[in-house]
């Protein structure tokens, strides 16, 4: 599984990244194997009277299918915004997964 991050403070990438991966290996477990990429993007976004806040995106490239699984979240701080894609990307691939287990060979 590759995972690509991008954002604009490096600093502050560094401690996102570390904390990234430790979500993924919680968040994806026994499923990582049928992830081929996830690509996270941390937001900055300017809401009213000019008062930026934070969010992310996060999408996840399914290994046999390459079904695309895209969330965002826009919470004030990147971590909880990560909290929050995570959980939902966790959910979104486990029945992705499930489903894909579930339907019979076609001949």
């Amino acid at each position: 599984m590759q995972v690509h991050m991008q954002g604009s403070d490096r600093a502050l990438a560094r401690a996102m990244r570390a904390y990234l991966e430790r979500r993924l290996r919680w968040t994806l477990g026994r499923y990582a194997s049928r992830v081929a990429q996830v690509t996270l993007r941390v937001l900055e976004n300017e809401g009213a009277a000019g008062v930026t806040g934070m969010g992310c995106r996060i999408s996840a490239e399914l290994l046999p299918s390459g079904r695309l699984i895209e969330h965002e979240a826009g919470n004030g701080c990147p971590f909880s915004a990560i909290d929050t894609v995570m959980d939902r990307l966790g959910r979104s691939v486990r029945r992705q997964v499930e489903q894909e287990v579930e339907r019979p060979a076609r001949r």
